[in-house]
């Protein structure tokens, strides 16, 4: 008899099969979908294998054991020898043919997705992300990407064939290797949850089985909310006050420029001479340590190009004063970082981002300028020439990356985003706000929403013509229940309770709905 076809969440959720892919990039144990896998592990007896780097942290250990395997990320450019079989490639193929008509996600969106690796075409033209192995084959051959998502496929559906998990379980989808995992998992029924951190709840994390990786239990309920004129809680109202009495960054990208801040000149060039001594050393023993010193040279060369050219741009971008921009009428457009996830896997149709300048500068009404803010991970990446073809656009402003971004979003009289928090920090401030794409704000239902791009200019005409709000209370209201909604749905991962409630919260109706299959997930098919 099959326990866990029991309708309560602890035996809907005991003893999976979890497929775990983690980041590699991060400590482990400070990584936040770490704790609360491990608390699942404790508390369901989850058996968990994982997919990483060849070499994994030993703190994923207590996750693996006593049962589960590793699975080692695969090169994604190296030749393999099953390529050199027709009826196997034929086979990989068909495959993702099918894998294909049943997400409806064609393969090109991978590519798209991974462009700081395989699609390294898409993005070239507009920054100099730094050659790399990946990036000349890539460049030798533009069959190359595909070449490299047949082989991601062929692993991710053999690695599911042989762990068989009942819940795949990752941190983002948006990498390739991740992506074909999603897909693949997609084509056998299998559910796939992301952990994410909130942009409306600081230190907090939400679990989604959205493939854009959205908080749609929060946008659903602030929908909710709206519809049955809740009331909005006291630590809402809170929220709003405080954010426009002191607008302020999200912790967590907060916490990344301080970080980077302490980088300073002297430090990096420290850090880096004792990096390339420990490396030159390593030659004497090992010649074939060679690499790593040219690779040295070339990491201090690509940082000394980058501040110079930082210096040089300088020259295209403005800086206004509050009462510059109180007394300009403009339409605020704020940069991601070019290979951003918002924009190139949530938002895939704006993924280029000049194209989007150009076009609203088409569209931009009588008087108005198009301020146009860059993205800080952006300066000194891009070549002249980009910010001189789009400073040549009529109207069109560039903004320094470094000014404050808060004094633009207060005084523009209309905001354009993908996407961006900039949307967010808008509507808290009470301008109006135009999104291109699907927003983790859409739920608070105040932005107006672009569906079809041939009405761009008429969207913005109409907007501008309008009061940025109508009615206070309303929008204010509407703002609470977006707020209310993400605090109902997200949780602290470092504290054990909150987490297993907020696993507990997403996976239950989730995995519930397989009621007595005698074969677990593996026929359960979810929602795109």
């Amino acid at each position: 008899m099959d326990t866990r076809a029991d309708t309560s969440p602890d035996r809907t959720l005991e003893g999976l099969r979890v497929l775990a892919l983690p980041s590699s990039g991060f400590a482990p144990e400070k990584h936040y979908i770490f704790q609360p896998l491990l608390a699942a592990k404790a508390r369901w007896n989850w058996h968990i294998d994982i997919l990483c780097s060849a070499k994994p942290p030993k703190e994923y250990d207590q996750l693996v054991a006593p049962s589960g395997r590793y699975f080692a990320r695969p090169m994604m450019t190296e030749h393999e020898a099953w390529e050199d079989d027709p009826q196997a490639v034929a086979k990989v193929d068909q495959l993702i043919k099918e894998i294909e008509i049943a997400s409806g996600i064609p393969t090109g969106q991978i590519v798209l997705a991974a462009d700081s690796k395989i699609g390294r075409g898409f993005v070239a033209p507009v920054i100099n992300l730094g050659r790399n192995v990946t990036s000349r084959i890539v460049e030798r051959d533009n069959r190359e990407p595909y070449r490299a998502a047949r082989r991601l496929f062929r692993f991710a559906d053999e690695m599911l064939e042989a762990c068989a998990p009942d819940l795949v379980y990752s941190y983002e989808w948006a990498k390739p290797w991740l992506f074909t995992v999603w897909l693949a998992a997609h084509r056998r029924g299998i559910p796939c949850v992301v952990v994410r951190r909130s942009k409306l709840r600081s230190d907090h994390c939400y679990v989604t089985a959205d493939r854009l990786m959205f908080n749609v239990a929060a946008r659903g309920l602030a929908a909710a909310k709206r519809d049955a004129k809740a009331k909005v809680s006291d630590a809402a109202i809170e929220y709003i006050r405080a954010f426009r009495e002191q607008p302020r960054m999200v912790n967590y990208v907060k916490a990344k420029w301080q970080e980077k801040a302490k980088n300073t000149w002297l430090n990096w060039h420290v850090s880096w001479a004792r990096s390339t001594a420990s490396s030159m050393l390593k030659t004497m023993v090992q010649p074939a340590n060679v690499r790593r010193v040219v690779k040295a040279g070339r990491k201090l060369f690509d940082f000394n190009r980058k501040l110079v050219r930082a210096r040089r741009q300088k020259r295209f971008f403005s800086v206004f004063s509050p009462t510059e921009l109180a007394a300009m009428n403009y339409i605020y457009f704020p940069l991601h970082k070019e290979t951003d996830l918002p924009v190139n896997f949530q938002a895939t149709a704006w993924f280029d981002q000049q194209n989007t300048i150009r076009l609203l500068a088409s569209v931009a009404p009588n008087g108005y300028r198009l301020l146009v803010r860059e993205h800080r991970h952006n300066f000194g990446l891009r070549s002249s020439r980009y910010y001189r073809e789009l400073a040549q656009l009529p109207n069109v402003v560039l903004v320094d990356a470094f000014d404050s971004q808060f004094k633009y979003i207060e005084n523009a009289d209309l905001i354009v985003t993908e996407n961006g928090s900039s949307g967010w920090e808008g509507l808290l401030l009470g301008r109006r706000v135009l999104t291109l794409a699907n927003t983790f704000f859409d739920g608070a239902g105040l932005a107006r929403k672009l569906e079809k791009r041939d009405d761009l200019g008429g969207i913005i005409v109409q907007a501008l013509s309008q009061p940025a709000v109508g009615d206070q209370s309303a929008h204010d209201r509407n703002l609470g229940y977006m707020v209310d909604a993400e605090f109902e749905t997200a949780f602290d991962p470092s504290e054990r309770n909150g987490a297993l409630g907020g696993l507990q919260a997403a996976l239950y109706p989730l995995l519930a709905r397989r009621g007595a299959q005698a074969s677990g997930l593996g026929r359960l098919a979810v929602d795109a």
